[in-house]
């Protein structure tokens, strides 16, 4: 006798055999015929052959997602082994054009080598006086020997030489020509006479030594002599060219630095009367102690700070003056001190400097010329005949009255009106006047620092 089992679907018992439906999918469920989804006609059919199985819904979906995952993994791993092989194919031809292009590369720099290989024997034979020497005597001796032995000029000939010298006239080598490899090269077309004579033979510096000191002592130069004329009654700089040109020849100076004296001297021969001239001498680095908080002697100043921080005893500095800054009513000083060049670098490696219980900070203090009325470069406040403009917004009002919330450059505003390309135009004018970032006071700081001498 069949005992009775409850549907997984339903949850209520199967009696009869003829009613129940096993699932083979997995899930190992047992149904009613009603409950499996099957017709009458499924379920005969199912139960006259043997080799029929049923599957539930859930098996079926689950067999689904299985074969779409199936699918889903060839077809990926198709594509795998399609992109494996399309980039063992780059590789190889990645590699093959490295190696042709390194072997082109390795042949032109040995043609160049060989071409500098050459020149460089050229320069010897034409310059070398070890290579002078082995000529005019037919002995051929390395550089190396000749280091080695400091007494060959003393070194007596061989028969065979004095037969193949007689009558010609042998230089001695200075051992000052031969001691540098460097120093020997760079000797022009040395002769018999220039090898005898040292100072003839004082060889020339390279041009990677003396690079970065002649540049710099170019522009130290350039700073003291420029010449300064000065209108003795006040006239517009139109006037003062007309004079120049119409007293003096441009083409006779060219403005040159060596043509400084000379062009001071002219012009005290011909403006006189109406200029005075000078020539313009480099001033002295400057920096500021900010916010001190009390105003002390200029000589009490410099005392505390010397003994208080860790300074060269060669340090130079002196007080140019002290200003007070209110503050949200609280009164504050400024200090300016001028220093000569490694005074201001000992100080500005510092940073902050201690006076007293205090400690400051230590900024440049560069004379840049600026009107808080109009906003603009090269004159003050007191000498401004042109109307308020706002330093925010460019507009014209007080910057106490701005209620804008955009900020205008009016200086960089001007130098776009006055620039018809698009490409000369300066891109930022968003900021304020007395931005740091703006790049007229960024030109007008540089200009500052031409006329000052950092040199050691």
């Amino acid at each position: 006798m069949m005992t009775s089992v409850l549907c997984d679907v339903c949850v209520q018992s199967i009696v009869a055999d003829s009613d129940r439906v096993y699932c083979f999918g997995g899930c190992k469920k047992i149904l009613h015929i009603r409950c499996s989804e099957l017709t009458k006609a499924g379920a005969n059919a199912l139960r006259d052959n043997v080799g029929l199985k049923y599957m539930c819904f859930d098996c079926r979906k689950t067999q689904i997602c299985l074969n779409k995952l199936q699918q889903a993994c060839s077809e990926m791993t198709e594509k795998y082994n399609a992109l494996s092989t399309l980039l063992t194919d780059l590789a190889s031809n990645v590699e093959s054009c490295i190696t042709t292009q390194l072997k082109a590369y390795e042949n032109s720099i040995s043609v160049r080598l060989d071409s500098i290989s050459t020149q460089l024997q050229n320069i010897n034979s034409a310059s070398n006086p070890v290579a002078t020497a082995s000529n005019t005597t037919g002995v051929v001796v390395s550089y190396a020997d000749v280091c080695r032995n400091d007494n060959f000029n003393q070194r007596k000939p061989s028969s065979a030489e004095k037969s193949s010298n007689q009558g010609a006239a042998v230089p001695v080598l200075t051992d000052r020509v031969l001691r540098s490899g460097r120093r020997r090269l760079a000797v022009p077309n040395p002769s018999i006479n220039s090898l005898h004579d040292p100072v003839q033979s004082t060889p020339t510096s390279s041009v990677s030594q003396s690079k970065s000191p002649m540049i710099k002592t170019k522009r130290i130069e350039r700073i003291e002599k420029t010449v300064l004329l000065r209108p003795k009654s006040n006239q517009q700089t139109a006037v003062t060219k007309a004079d120049l040109c119409d007293k003096l020849d441009p083409t006779a100076y060219a403005v040159k630095e060596e043509h400084a004296s000379q062009l001071v001297s002219a012009v005290n021969n011909a403006l006189s009367e109406k200029y005075t001239v000078e020539v313009m001498k480099p001033l002295h680095p400057r920096v500021k102690l900010v916010g001190l908080t009390e105003n002390m002697d200029e000589d009490d100043l410099i005392r505390k700070l010397k003994a208080q921080n860790h300074l060269p005893n060669t340090f130079v500095v002196r007080c140019i003056r002290i200003t007070e800054i209110q503050k949200q009513n609280i009164s504050r000083f400024n200090a300016v001190l001028e220093l000569d060049a490694p005074s201001y670098e000992a100080i500005m490696k510092l940073q902050r400097v201690y006076i007293g219980w205090e400690r400051y900070r230590v900024v440049e203090d560069l004379n840049v010329k600026r009107c808080y009325k109009c906003s603009e470069y090269g004159h003050l406040a007191s000498a401004c005949s042109k109307p308020v403009c706002c330093p925010r917004c460019a507009e014209g009002h007080e910057i106490s009255e701005c209620m804008s919330d955009y900020e205008k450059c009016v200086n960089c505003e001007k130098i776009n009106s006055q620039r018809t390309s698009e490409s000369d135009r300066l891109a930022d004018v968003n900021h304020s006047s007395w931005s740091q970032k703006c790049p007229i006071y960024i030109r007008r700081l540089k200009k500052a620092r031409q006329n000052i001498d950092y040199s050691t």
